[in-house]
């Protein structure tokens, strides 16, 4: 493909994925099952397989294919299929903690080149207290899912559950004992969610 952004017929001659021009999209799929007791008390919880081994194909194709061309990863969500993981994933949320729940546009897709040594970030946190509101309550939601297996080795996700964070909803700060962390060992297309 000619690097002609600009081509919608260049971007369907790069993957057989949709690109919905004018229509609404829909969840893809059935809702996700949340563990609410989980994500309340620790602040997070596995999602289970969030695409079909055919659709994670495709977005493994396709994000190999923006690696070669040397684009941001973020490219692929000219298709609808991350858009519809995204509604799916929002809704099971909402769903979950009974509360209406809207995407902030902070959404994102990484590549990483394990032959390069890759493995993922330093701890951080996203928004830290700002995702609370003064009473505590959880105002955001991050949500994840691999296209290849993640393990501790190439850069699975780590979190701090925040019933064993002491400065969760306080500060920036991430500071904890090591053995607090969990690392979400995760399956190919299967998502977590935690809050913030």
């Amino acid at each position: 493909m000619a690097h002609n952004l600009e081509s919608i017929e260049a971007w369907r001659s790069l993957s057989p994925l949709s690109i919905a021009e004018t229509q609404q999209l829909q969840p893809h799929s059935a809702l996700m099952p949340v563990d609410n007791r989980r994500l309340s008390i620790e602040g997070y919880c596995g999602m289970g397989q969030l695409c079909s081994e055919e659709e994670r194909q495709q977005l493994v194709d396709l994000f190999t294919k923006l690696h070669q061309m040397k684009l941001p990863m973020v490219f692929a969500f000219v298709y609808d299929l991350l858009w519809e993981k995204l509604f799916t994933v929002g809704l099971s949320i909402a769903a979950s903690i009974e509360d209406e729940l809207v995407a902030l546009p902070a959404f994102w897709a990484w590549y990483v080149d394990p032959q390069k040594g890759a493995a993922g970030w330093p701890p951080h946190r996203d928004r830290g207290n700002q995702a609370l509101d003064s009473n505590g309550k959880v105002l955001c939601y991050n949500s994840w899912f691999a296209l290849t297996d993640a393990t501790p080795d190439n850069g699975c996700m780590y979190v701090l559950p925040k019933d064993l964070d002491e400065h969760y909803g306080i500060s920036q700060t991430a500071d904890c004992e090591l053995q607090s962390i969990r690392a979400l060992t995760t399956t190919a297309g299967q998502g977590w969610v935690w809050d913030q």
